[in-house]
């Protein structure tokens, strides 16, 4: 096993979802992520994979590049979300409090903290 090395130290954000919110789905390319639940039990997406329900405690490691999404259900979630090395928390923080944002300025807040959102692709009509 390799020894951790990171390109600059960790950084931490607290992030609040009110009930029914949500965090896109997206990917930080340059850091890994690790989510801990704190509060509320908010169904997640790690990968490609289906979602799951969480709970206070829970413990979700994402690994660079790998896309991950989180929502919250009838209750508001409270979630600790570490990147190493740190920039991309910064980004989540400001998802998660400005749900409101549209796409564009969704995208732009992403790139600037090292987040690649993972857009849909829109049905053919």
């Amino acid at each position: 096993m390799e020894p951790f090395s990171s390109p600059g130290p960790p950084g931490a954000a607290v992030v609040s979802l009110p009930p029914f919110g949500a965090l896109p789905r997206c990917r930080a390319p340059r850091a890994d992520l690790v989510v801990v639940v704190l509060s509320g039990r908010p169904e997640v997406v790690v990968g490609d994979g289906g979602g799951r329900t969480t709970a206070p405690g829970d413990v979700l490691v994402c690994p660079r590049g790998t896309p991950w999404a989180l929502r919250a259900g009838p209750e508001p979630v409270r979630a600790a979300v570490v990147a190493f090395p740190a920039g991309p928390e910064r980004a989540v923080a400001v998802l998660a409090d400005r749900p409101l944002l549209d796409d564009a300025a969704r995208v732009g807040v992403a790139a600037d903290g090292g987040l690649e959102l993972v857009l849909e692709p829109v049905p053919p009509g």
